[in-house]
């Protein structure tokens, strides 16, 4: 199984299905593999997203401690 955001991809029942409507076996079998790929590792995942809000704080931190002009606020693009 993949994940799909918050859906998961039954990559066995997918395949199956593909066979049943007349897709050939390997046909079939690499387009499951190339969607589960393209789901797989084209979106960001939950750690992916707390890794950069930790160093978006971080940089901010360093602003604000050095004396920037403004704070890296919602107001100024943040």
């Amino acid at each position: 199984m993949v994940a799909i955001m918050e859906t998961a991809l039954d990559t066995l029942a997918y395949t199956h299905r593909l066979k049943d409507a007349g897709v050939a076996e390997a046909h079939a079998e690499a387009h499951t593999d190339a969607l589960g790929a393209a789901f797989h590792d084209g979106v960001a995942t939950g750690a992916d997203l707390a890794h950069l809000e930790a160093r978006f704080a971080a940089l901010e931190s360093g602003f604000t401690r050095h004396g920037a002009l403004w704070p890296l606020t919602p107001e100024f693009g943040a």
